[in-house]
């Protein structure tokens, strides 16, 4: 999934993906800011408070921050409740790696 919000102060772009295992699943995101300041970069940090932050980095060439995620959720539903209250525009990931919108965001 993919998910988008511009606002004056930033380009969010979030990717998620889920895994897998045989003991359960669990739920990544990637957060890609771009042109961020560290405004930008808290407010992502609160956004994702109850999530692990399983990584970090930055592509100084487009001038982007990258956080990625992780968080396990009781179940499908829950995982599609948090989509749906999301305030970003999501793209979930298809089997052939092109996205679809399944919610517009706030």
């Amino acid at each position: 999934m993919m998910a988008t919000k511009n606002t004056k102060e930033e380009e969010v772009e979030i990717y998620t993906w889920k895994n897998k295992w045989e003991g359960g699943e669990d739920y990544n995101i990637q957060v890609e800011i771009k042109d961020s300041g560290k405004r930008a970069q808290k407010k992502i940090m609160n956004f994702f408070k109850d999530w692990r932050l399983a990584g970090q980095g930055s592509t100084p060439k487009e001038k982007k921050t990258i956080y990625v995620f992780r968080k396990e959720f009781e179940s499908a539903y829950f995982w599609k409740k948090w989509i749906k209250e999301s305030p970003y525009t999501v793209y979930k990931r298809k089997r052939d790696g092109s996205y679809h919108i399944v919610n517009k965001g706030k």
